[in-house]
């Protein structure tokens, strides 16, 4: 008997990015800005692998340019946080 296919779900980089307010961004140390540094490019692309999306997030660009990747102020970062779910999709 075949295995059934798993249900294939599109994933934006917005769906897996983590975003810093300036403040929270301040408190981390050198080593832990530059492992989320990694982490965002290495999930940007492995996500770029999967698709066909070509447009960089801006979050990428920040990061590129050596600009400190935080969101700057918190009408922006309260935008880009969704709900979360439940597993039991309540």
């Amino acid at each position: 008997m075949a295995e059934p296919e798993a249900a294939q779900v599109p994933v934006t980089f917005e769906d897996v990015a983590v975003y810093f307010s300036e403040d929270e961004w301040e408190m981390l140390a050198e080593w832990q800005k530059e492992l989320y540094k990694e982490t965002m490019k290495e999930n940007y692309e492995t996500l770029l692998a999967m698709s066909s999306s070509s447009e960089k997030p801006s979050l990428l660009a920040k990061i590129e340019q050596e600009e400190d990747p935080c969101v700057s102020n918190q009408q922006d970062l309260r935008d880009r946080i969704r709900p979360k779910r439940s597993w039991r999709g309540e």
